[in-house]
């Protein structure tokens, strides 16, 4: 069918719908239309007014959408991750800003193949997508919705889904080989489907600006305080006036 989102003679794309709230979300690149039922047989759905309206707000394409937590997640098209709460209010994801340079470095023709799925054991949003020159989606941008923290990892999933196993809720992730994955347990894999290496996880902090984001600082010193990880590694990175690239920190 054709939808008329009132501006007859555009070409608005109409990129899919969501269930939320008892309402049915329809996504454009630029929007999020509330989808309700009429009395009218002839024209039985209408759409509300967009609840925002953003040059590029709008997920890449609608698997980018997930509902989680009360809320519906997304990865803009103008690199951010966008939030709407029940109310339909839409804004930034804490912490986003600190995620945004990744965001710009994705592959450009690939932001198309964004996967999303929930993870209700550990409450991460997750994100399949492809980086830099990637030709599968090999990283996952995780946010952990009750902190607001992001984090990557090095997953190979083209597709997200959920089930309960023995009792419990849990995700499943598909790979590129045909498998289907239970994540975040021991047999979740590397980045290749039949890699035996560990996850690599990256948490990316917020911005450190000292309250004071406009000024030009010089901070000589920043420590790192962890919990004590056995025999594996951390390494400290960092960039500079939303570098894409990241160099090692002494």
């Amino acid at each position: 069918n054709f939808l008329n989102f009132g501006r007859t003679g555009t070409d608005v794309n109409l990129l899919g719908g969501e269930v939320f709230a008892d309402h049915l979300m329809a996504f454009t690149e630029d929007g999020v239309f509330p989808v309700y039922a009429t009395p009218n047989a002839l024209l039985p759905l209408a759409f509300q007014q967009s609840a925002f309206t953003e040059p590029g707000g709008g997920p890449p394409n609608i698997h980018a959408v997930v509902a989680a937590n009360d809320h519906l997640y997304w990865v803009s098209k103008n690199f951010d991750v966008k939030v709407m709460d029940l109310a339909g209010r839409v804004t930034s994801a804490k912490y986003a800003e600190s995620v945004r340079p990744f965001l710009r470095g994705l592959s450009d023709s690939r932001r198309i193949y964004t996967v999303g799925g929930w993870d209700p054991i550990y409450r991460m949003v997750l994100w399949a997508v492809s980086d830099g020159s990637d030709t599968q989606n090999k990283t996952v941008l995780a946010l952990h919705v009750d902190t607001g923290w992001f984090f990557l990892h090095t997953i190979s999933r083209n597709a997200f889904c959920n089930r309960t196993v023995s009792v419990e809720p849990r995700m499943l992730g598909g790979g590129y080989s045909g498998f289907l994955y239970n994540e975040y347990d021991t047999r979740t894999t590397g980045n290749l489907d039949d890699s035996a290496a560990t996850i690599s996880a990256t948490a990316a902090f917020p911005r450190l600006h000292a309250g004071q984001p406009d000024a030009t600082k010089k901070i000589p010193y920043l420590f790192v305080e962890v919990d004590p990880i056995g025999t594996e590694t951390i390494t400290v990175t960092g960039n500079l006036d939303d570098n894409t690239g990241y160099t090692d920190v002494n």
